[in-house]
Formats: C-alpha cells, structure tokens, sequence
C-alpha cells in the first residue's frame, strides 16, 4: 500500500470515511457503457459493444458518452456494429453531431474507430470464445483497434478489462479474471477530479504529478477504500464533479450538495 495513502487516511479519516459513503451511494448508477452494452442479449454485442464505448471514451463527459452510444445504438443496433456493408462515414457523422454536436474532438476519427471495432469482431468473432484467451494475447489484438493506444498501461484496455469482470451495473460479469487486485485500472476523470481536490496532493498538485505517479497512488487509494472490489470505487469516484444536466451530476442524483457525504470537504459544494 502507498505510503502517502495512508498518510493521508491518517490524517483525514473524515474524508475516507465521506468517500467510502459517497461509493456506497454511486456504486448502484449504472455505467453508461455497460448499460448500453446490456440492451444485446447475445453476448458477443455486448462485449463488443463495452469495447466500442471504451475506445470513444475520450474528452467526453458521462452524459454525453451515454447520448452517443445511445444514438448510434438506436441507428446501428445490434451486429450492425460487426456486419458488412459498414455504414458510411457520413451517416455515422451525423448521428454523433445530432447526439452530442460537432464541438467533440475525435468526430473525425469515429468513423475510423467503428469500422475498427467492427473489423476486429469480425476477425475474432465469436468474442465469447476470444475472450477466453490469456490476457496477454488479449491486450495484443485490442491494441490494434483504431485509436485504442498501442502504449502502456493501455488505460482503454484496462477499461475494457475492467467493464467486462465487474458484475452489473459496474459492467458485464463475465465468469473469469482479467484483473487481479494488485492489477491497475484506468482512471476516470472524476476520481482524477477527486484526487485534485481532495486527495493527497498539498505539496505538489495532482495536475503535475507523472502519469505512473497518478495511476500508482489514485489506484492505491481505489484499494484503500474498498479493499475487496477497486473497481468500484473507480466506478463511484467517476461521478465525482461530474457534469450534469444543469448542474454537477454527484448533486443532482443527490438532490443538493448537502446530502453528499462529502458536503464538508468538498470545494465546490452549494451551501
């Protein structure tokens, strides 16, 4: 365990006990990948599905990520996400900008990352049976999708790791181990948010430690406040200051900022 971590538990245990009251709240909101994910009956949608979401995860919020999966869900349900003929660059444009708009960074490259996944389900179809294979062989076929990343520590794949262990609403529960506790997972912006605000970082701030610095000590403290299932405190700590309809997402789910076990140390919270 991290030294600091402790430190910090020893020295504000008014905030470990706030943020393992605010995970055993969040734990139960479903993750908007996997809910996606989960309206395919066929198993091999949802996994590939999980993977589609984790690669376009990026620069969006969780409501907004829930929006675009939902819209091209609803546009191209299903095995249409694997089957030929691929839907054209155009129709998968336009279905995101009606989501989400055309403001999102990578609107140029989802069409690039869809074909991508479906090409790699067509090539390791049936998952159900890929997803069998040792972890190593795993990350080296999933590295290949399209804007995946090919560099350690493959936070996508860690999150499509991650979304397939856990069981629902965290992700899929598929019978097997990808992830062991000492393993790391990728981290989502809330908890980064968290770690920023309210975690252990008085001398230097959180925004200017190493990337391996804020895995290694952001997953020591995932462990920490739930030392039998990390994933979910990564799960939870995601809608940490999240943004939400009106406003941050912890407070609406909430009702006010006073129902939030973190109403004390929390620098943004409404009086």
């Amino acid at each position: 365990m991290s030294s600091s971590i402790i430190s910090f538990a020893n020295e504000s245990p008014h905030i470990i006990k706030g943020s393992q009251a605010f995970i055993q709240k969040f734990k139960i909101i479903p993750d908007p990948i996997v809910q996606v994910a989960s309206l395919h009956p066929d198993p091999n949608a949802q996994i590939a599905w999980v993977i589609l979401g984790c690669v376009l995860n990026q620069y969006l919020g969780l409501l907004e990520l829930k929006k675009l999966l939902f819209a091209l869900n609803h546009e191209f349900p299903g095995d249409r996400l694997w089957y030929t003929p691929v839907p054209k660059s155009i129709e998968i444009r336009t279905t995101i900008t009606k989501a989400i708009g055309a403001a999102w960074p990578n609107l140029d490259y989802a069409p690039g990352i869809f074909w991508s996944v479906g090409d790699f389900v067509r090539k390791n179809f049936p998952l159900t049976e890929w997803i069998l294979k040792p972890q190593n062989e795993l990350i080296h076929s999933l590295i290949q999708i399209y804007y995946m990343g090919k560099k350690a520590p493959h936070p996508k794949v860690l999150a499509c790791f991650q979304r397939f262990q856990a069981k629902a609403p965290l992700g899929l529960g598929v019978h097997r181990v990808f992830l062991s506790k000492k393993d790391d997972l990728a981290l989502p912006m809330g908890a980064r948010r968290f770690m920023g605000f309210m975690g252990p970082t008085s001398t230097i701030p959180f925004s200017k430690w190493s990337t391996e610095k804020k895995i290694k000590e952001t997953n020591a403290l995932f462990r920490y406040l739930s030392p039998d299932s990390p994933e979910m405190s990564a799960h939870a700590l995601s809608f940490f200051l999240e943004k939400g309809h009106k406003k941050f997402f912890c407070q609406e789910l909430q009702g006010s900022c006073k129902a939030c076990p973190l109403y004390r140390d929390c620098p943004y919270a409404e009086v």
